[in-house]
């Protein structure tokens, strides 16, 4: 099975040569490059960070009442310690549950992006949990800055829009990898 990286597409490339006259000259003919696979990156990034904060935060609010009902000692009783682990275990829970069933976040329905595999298909459990602990490591949220965030790349996944995929799987579908350009020579 073909990776989404290593899809190869023609482009019009240059190569130098010399005409009758000695000049140099750009001749162009078609050549076979990886696809620049287009991530998710940036403020798009940042914005899904922004809403699934506040749906955490949400969450951890509503389950705190429901645990506050149940057993207020418990919740009385917290330390430092035990918050921390209940807000890392609320993050866990919520990036897990949402991208195992639907492949994204209520902060990618947003933007229309997917967390998909190197296959270009949904991620694997496994991954997804990889992928949901990996978000409790201090600071990692910063690293989301670069072009992927340690979650995707210790996950082997991938954050693209809905309309990136599609494109993706038709090349992948045509068998070839390669786009049907014999125009650009003409």
């Amino acid at each position: 099975m073909k990776k989404i990286t290593e899809i190869k597409i023609e482009k019009e490339l240059f190569k130098s040569d010399k005409d009758e006259m000695g000049n140099r000259i750009k001749v162009p003919y078609l050549g076979k490059v990886n696809y620049q696979l287009k991530l998710v990156q940036g403020w798009a990034r940042f914005g899904h960070y922004l809403i699934d904060l506040v749906v955490i935060y949400a969450l951890a609010i509503v389950l705190g009442i429901v645990l506050a009902i149940v057993n207020p000692e418990f919740i009385l009783n917290m330390g430092d310690i035990e918050e921390r682990i209940y807000g890392m275990l609320i993050v866990a829970f919520y990036y897990f549950i949402s991208e195992v069933t639907t492949q994204r976040t209520i902060g990618k329905l947003a933007t229309r992006s997917v967390v998909v595999d190197e296959y270009g298909n949904k991620p694997s459990a496994l991954a997804i949990l990889g992928r949901s602990l990996a978000r409790i490591v201090p600071f990692e949220a910063f690293s989301c800055l670069g072009e992927q965030g340690w979650h995707d790349t210790w996950s082997k996944t991938f954050v693209i829009t809905k309309a990136e995929l599609e494109q993706v799987k038709r090349m992948l579908d045509d068998g070839n990898f390669l786009s049907n350009r014999s125009d650009l020579l003409d």
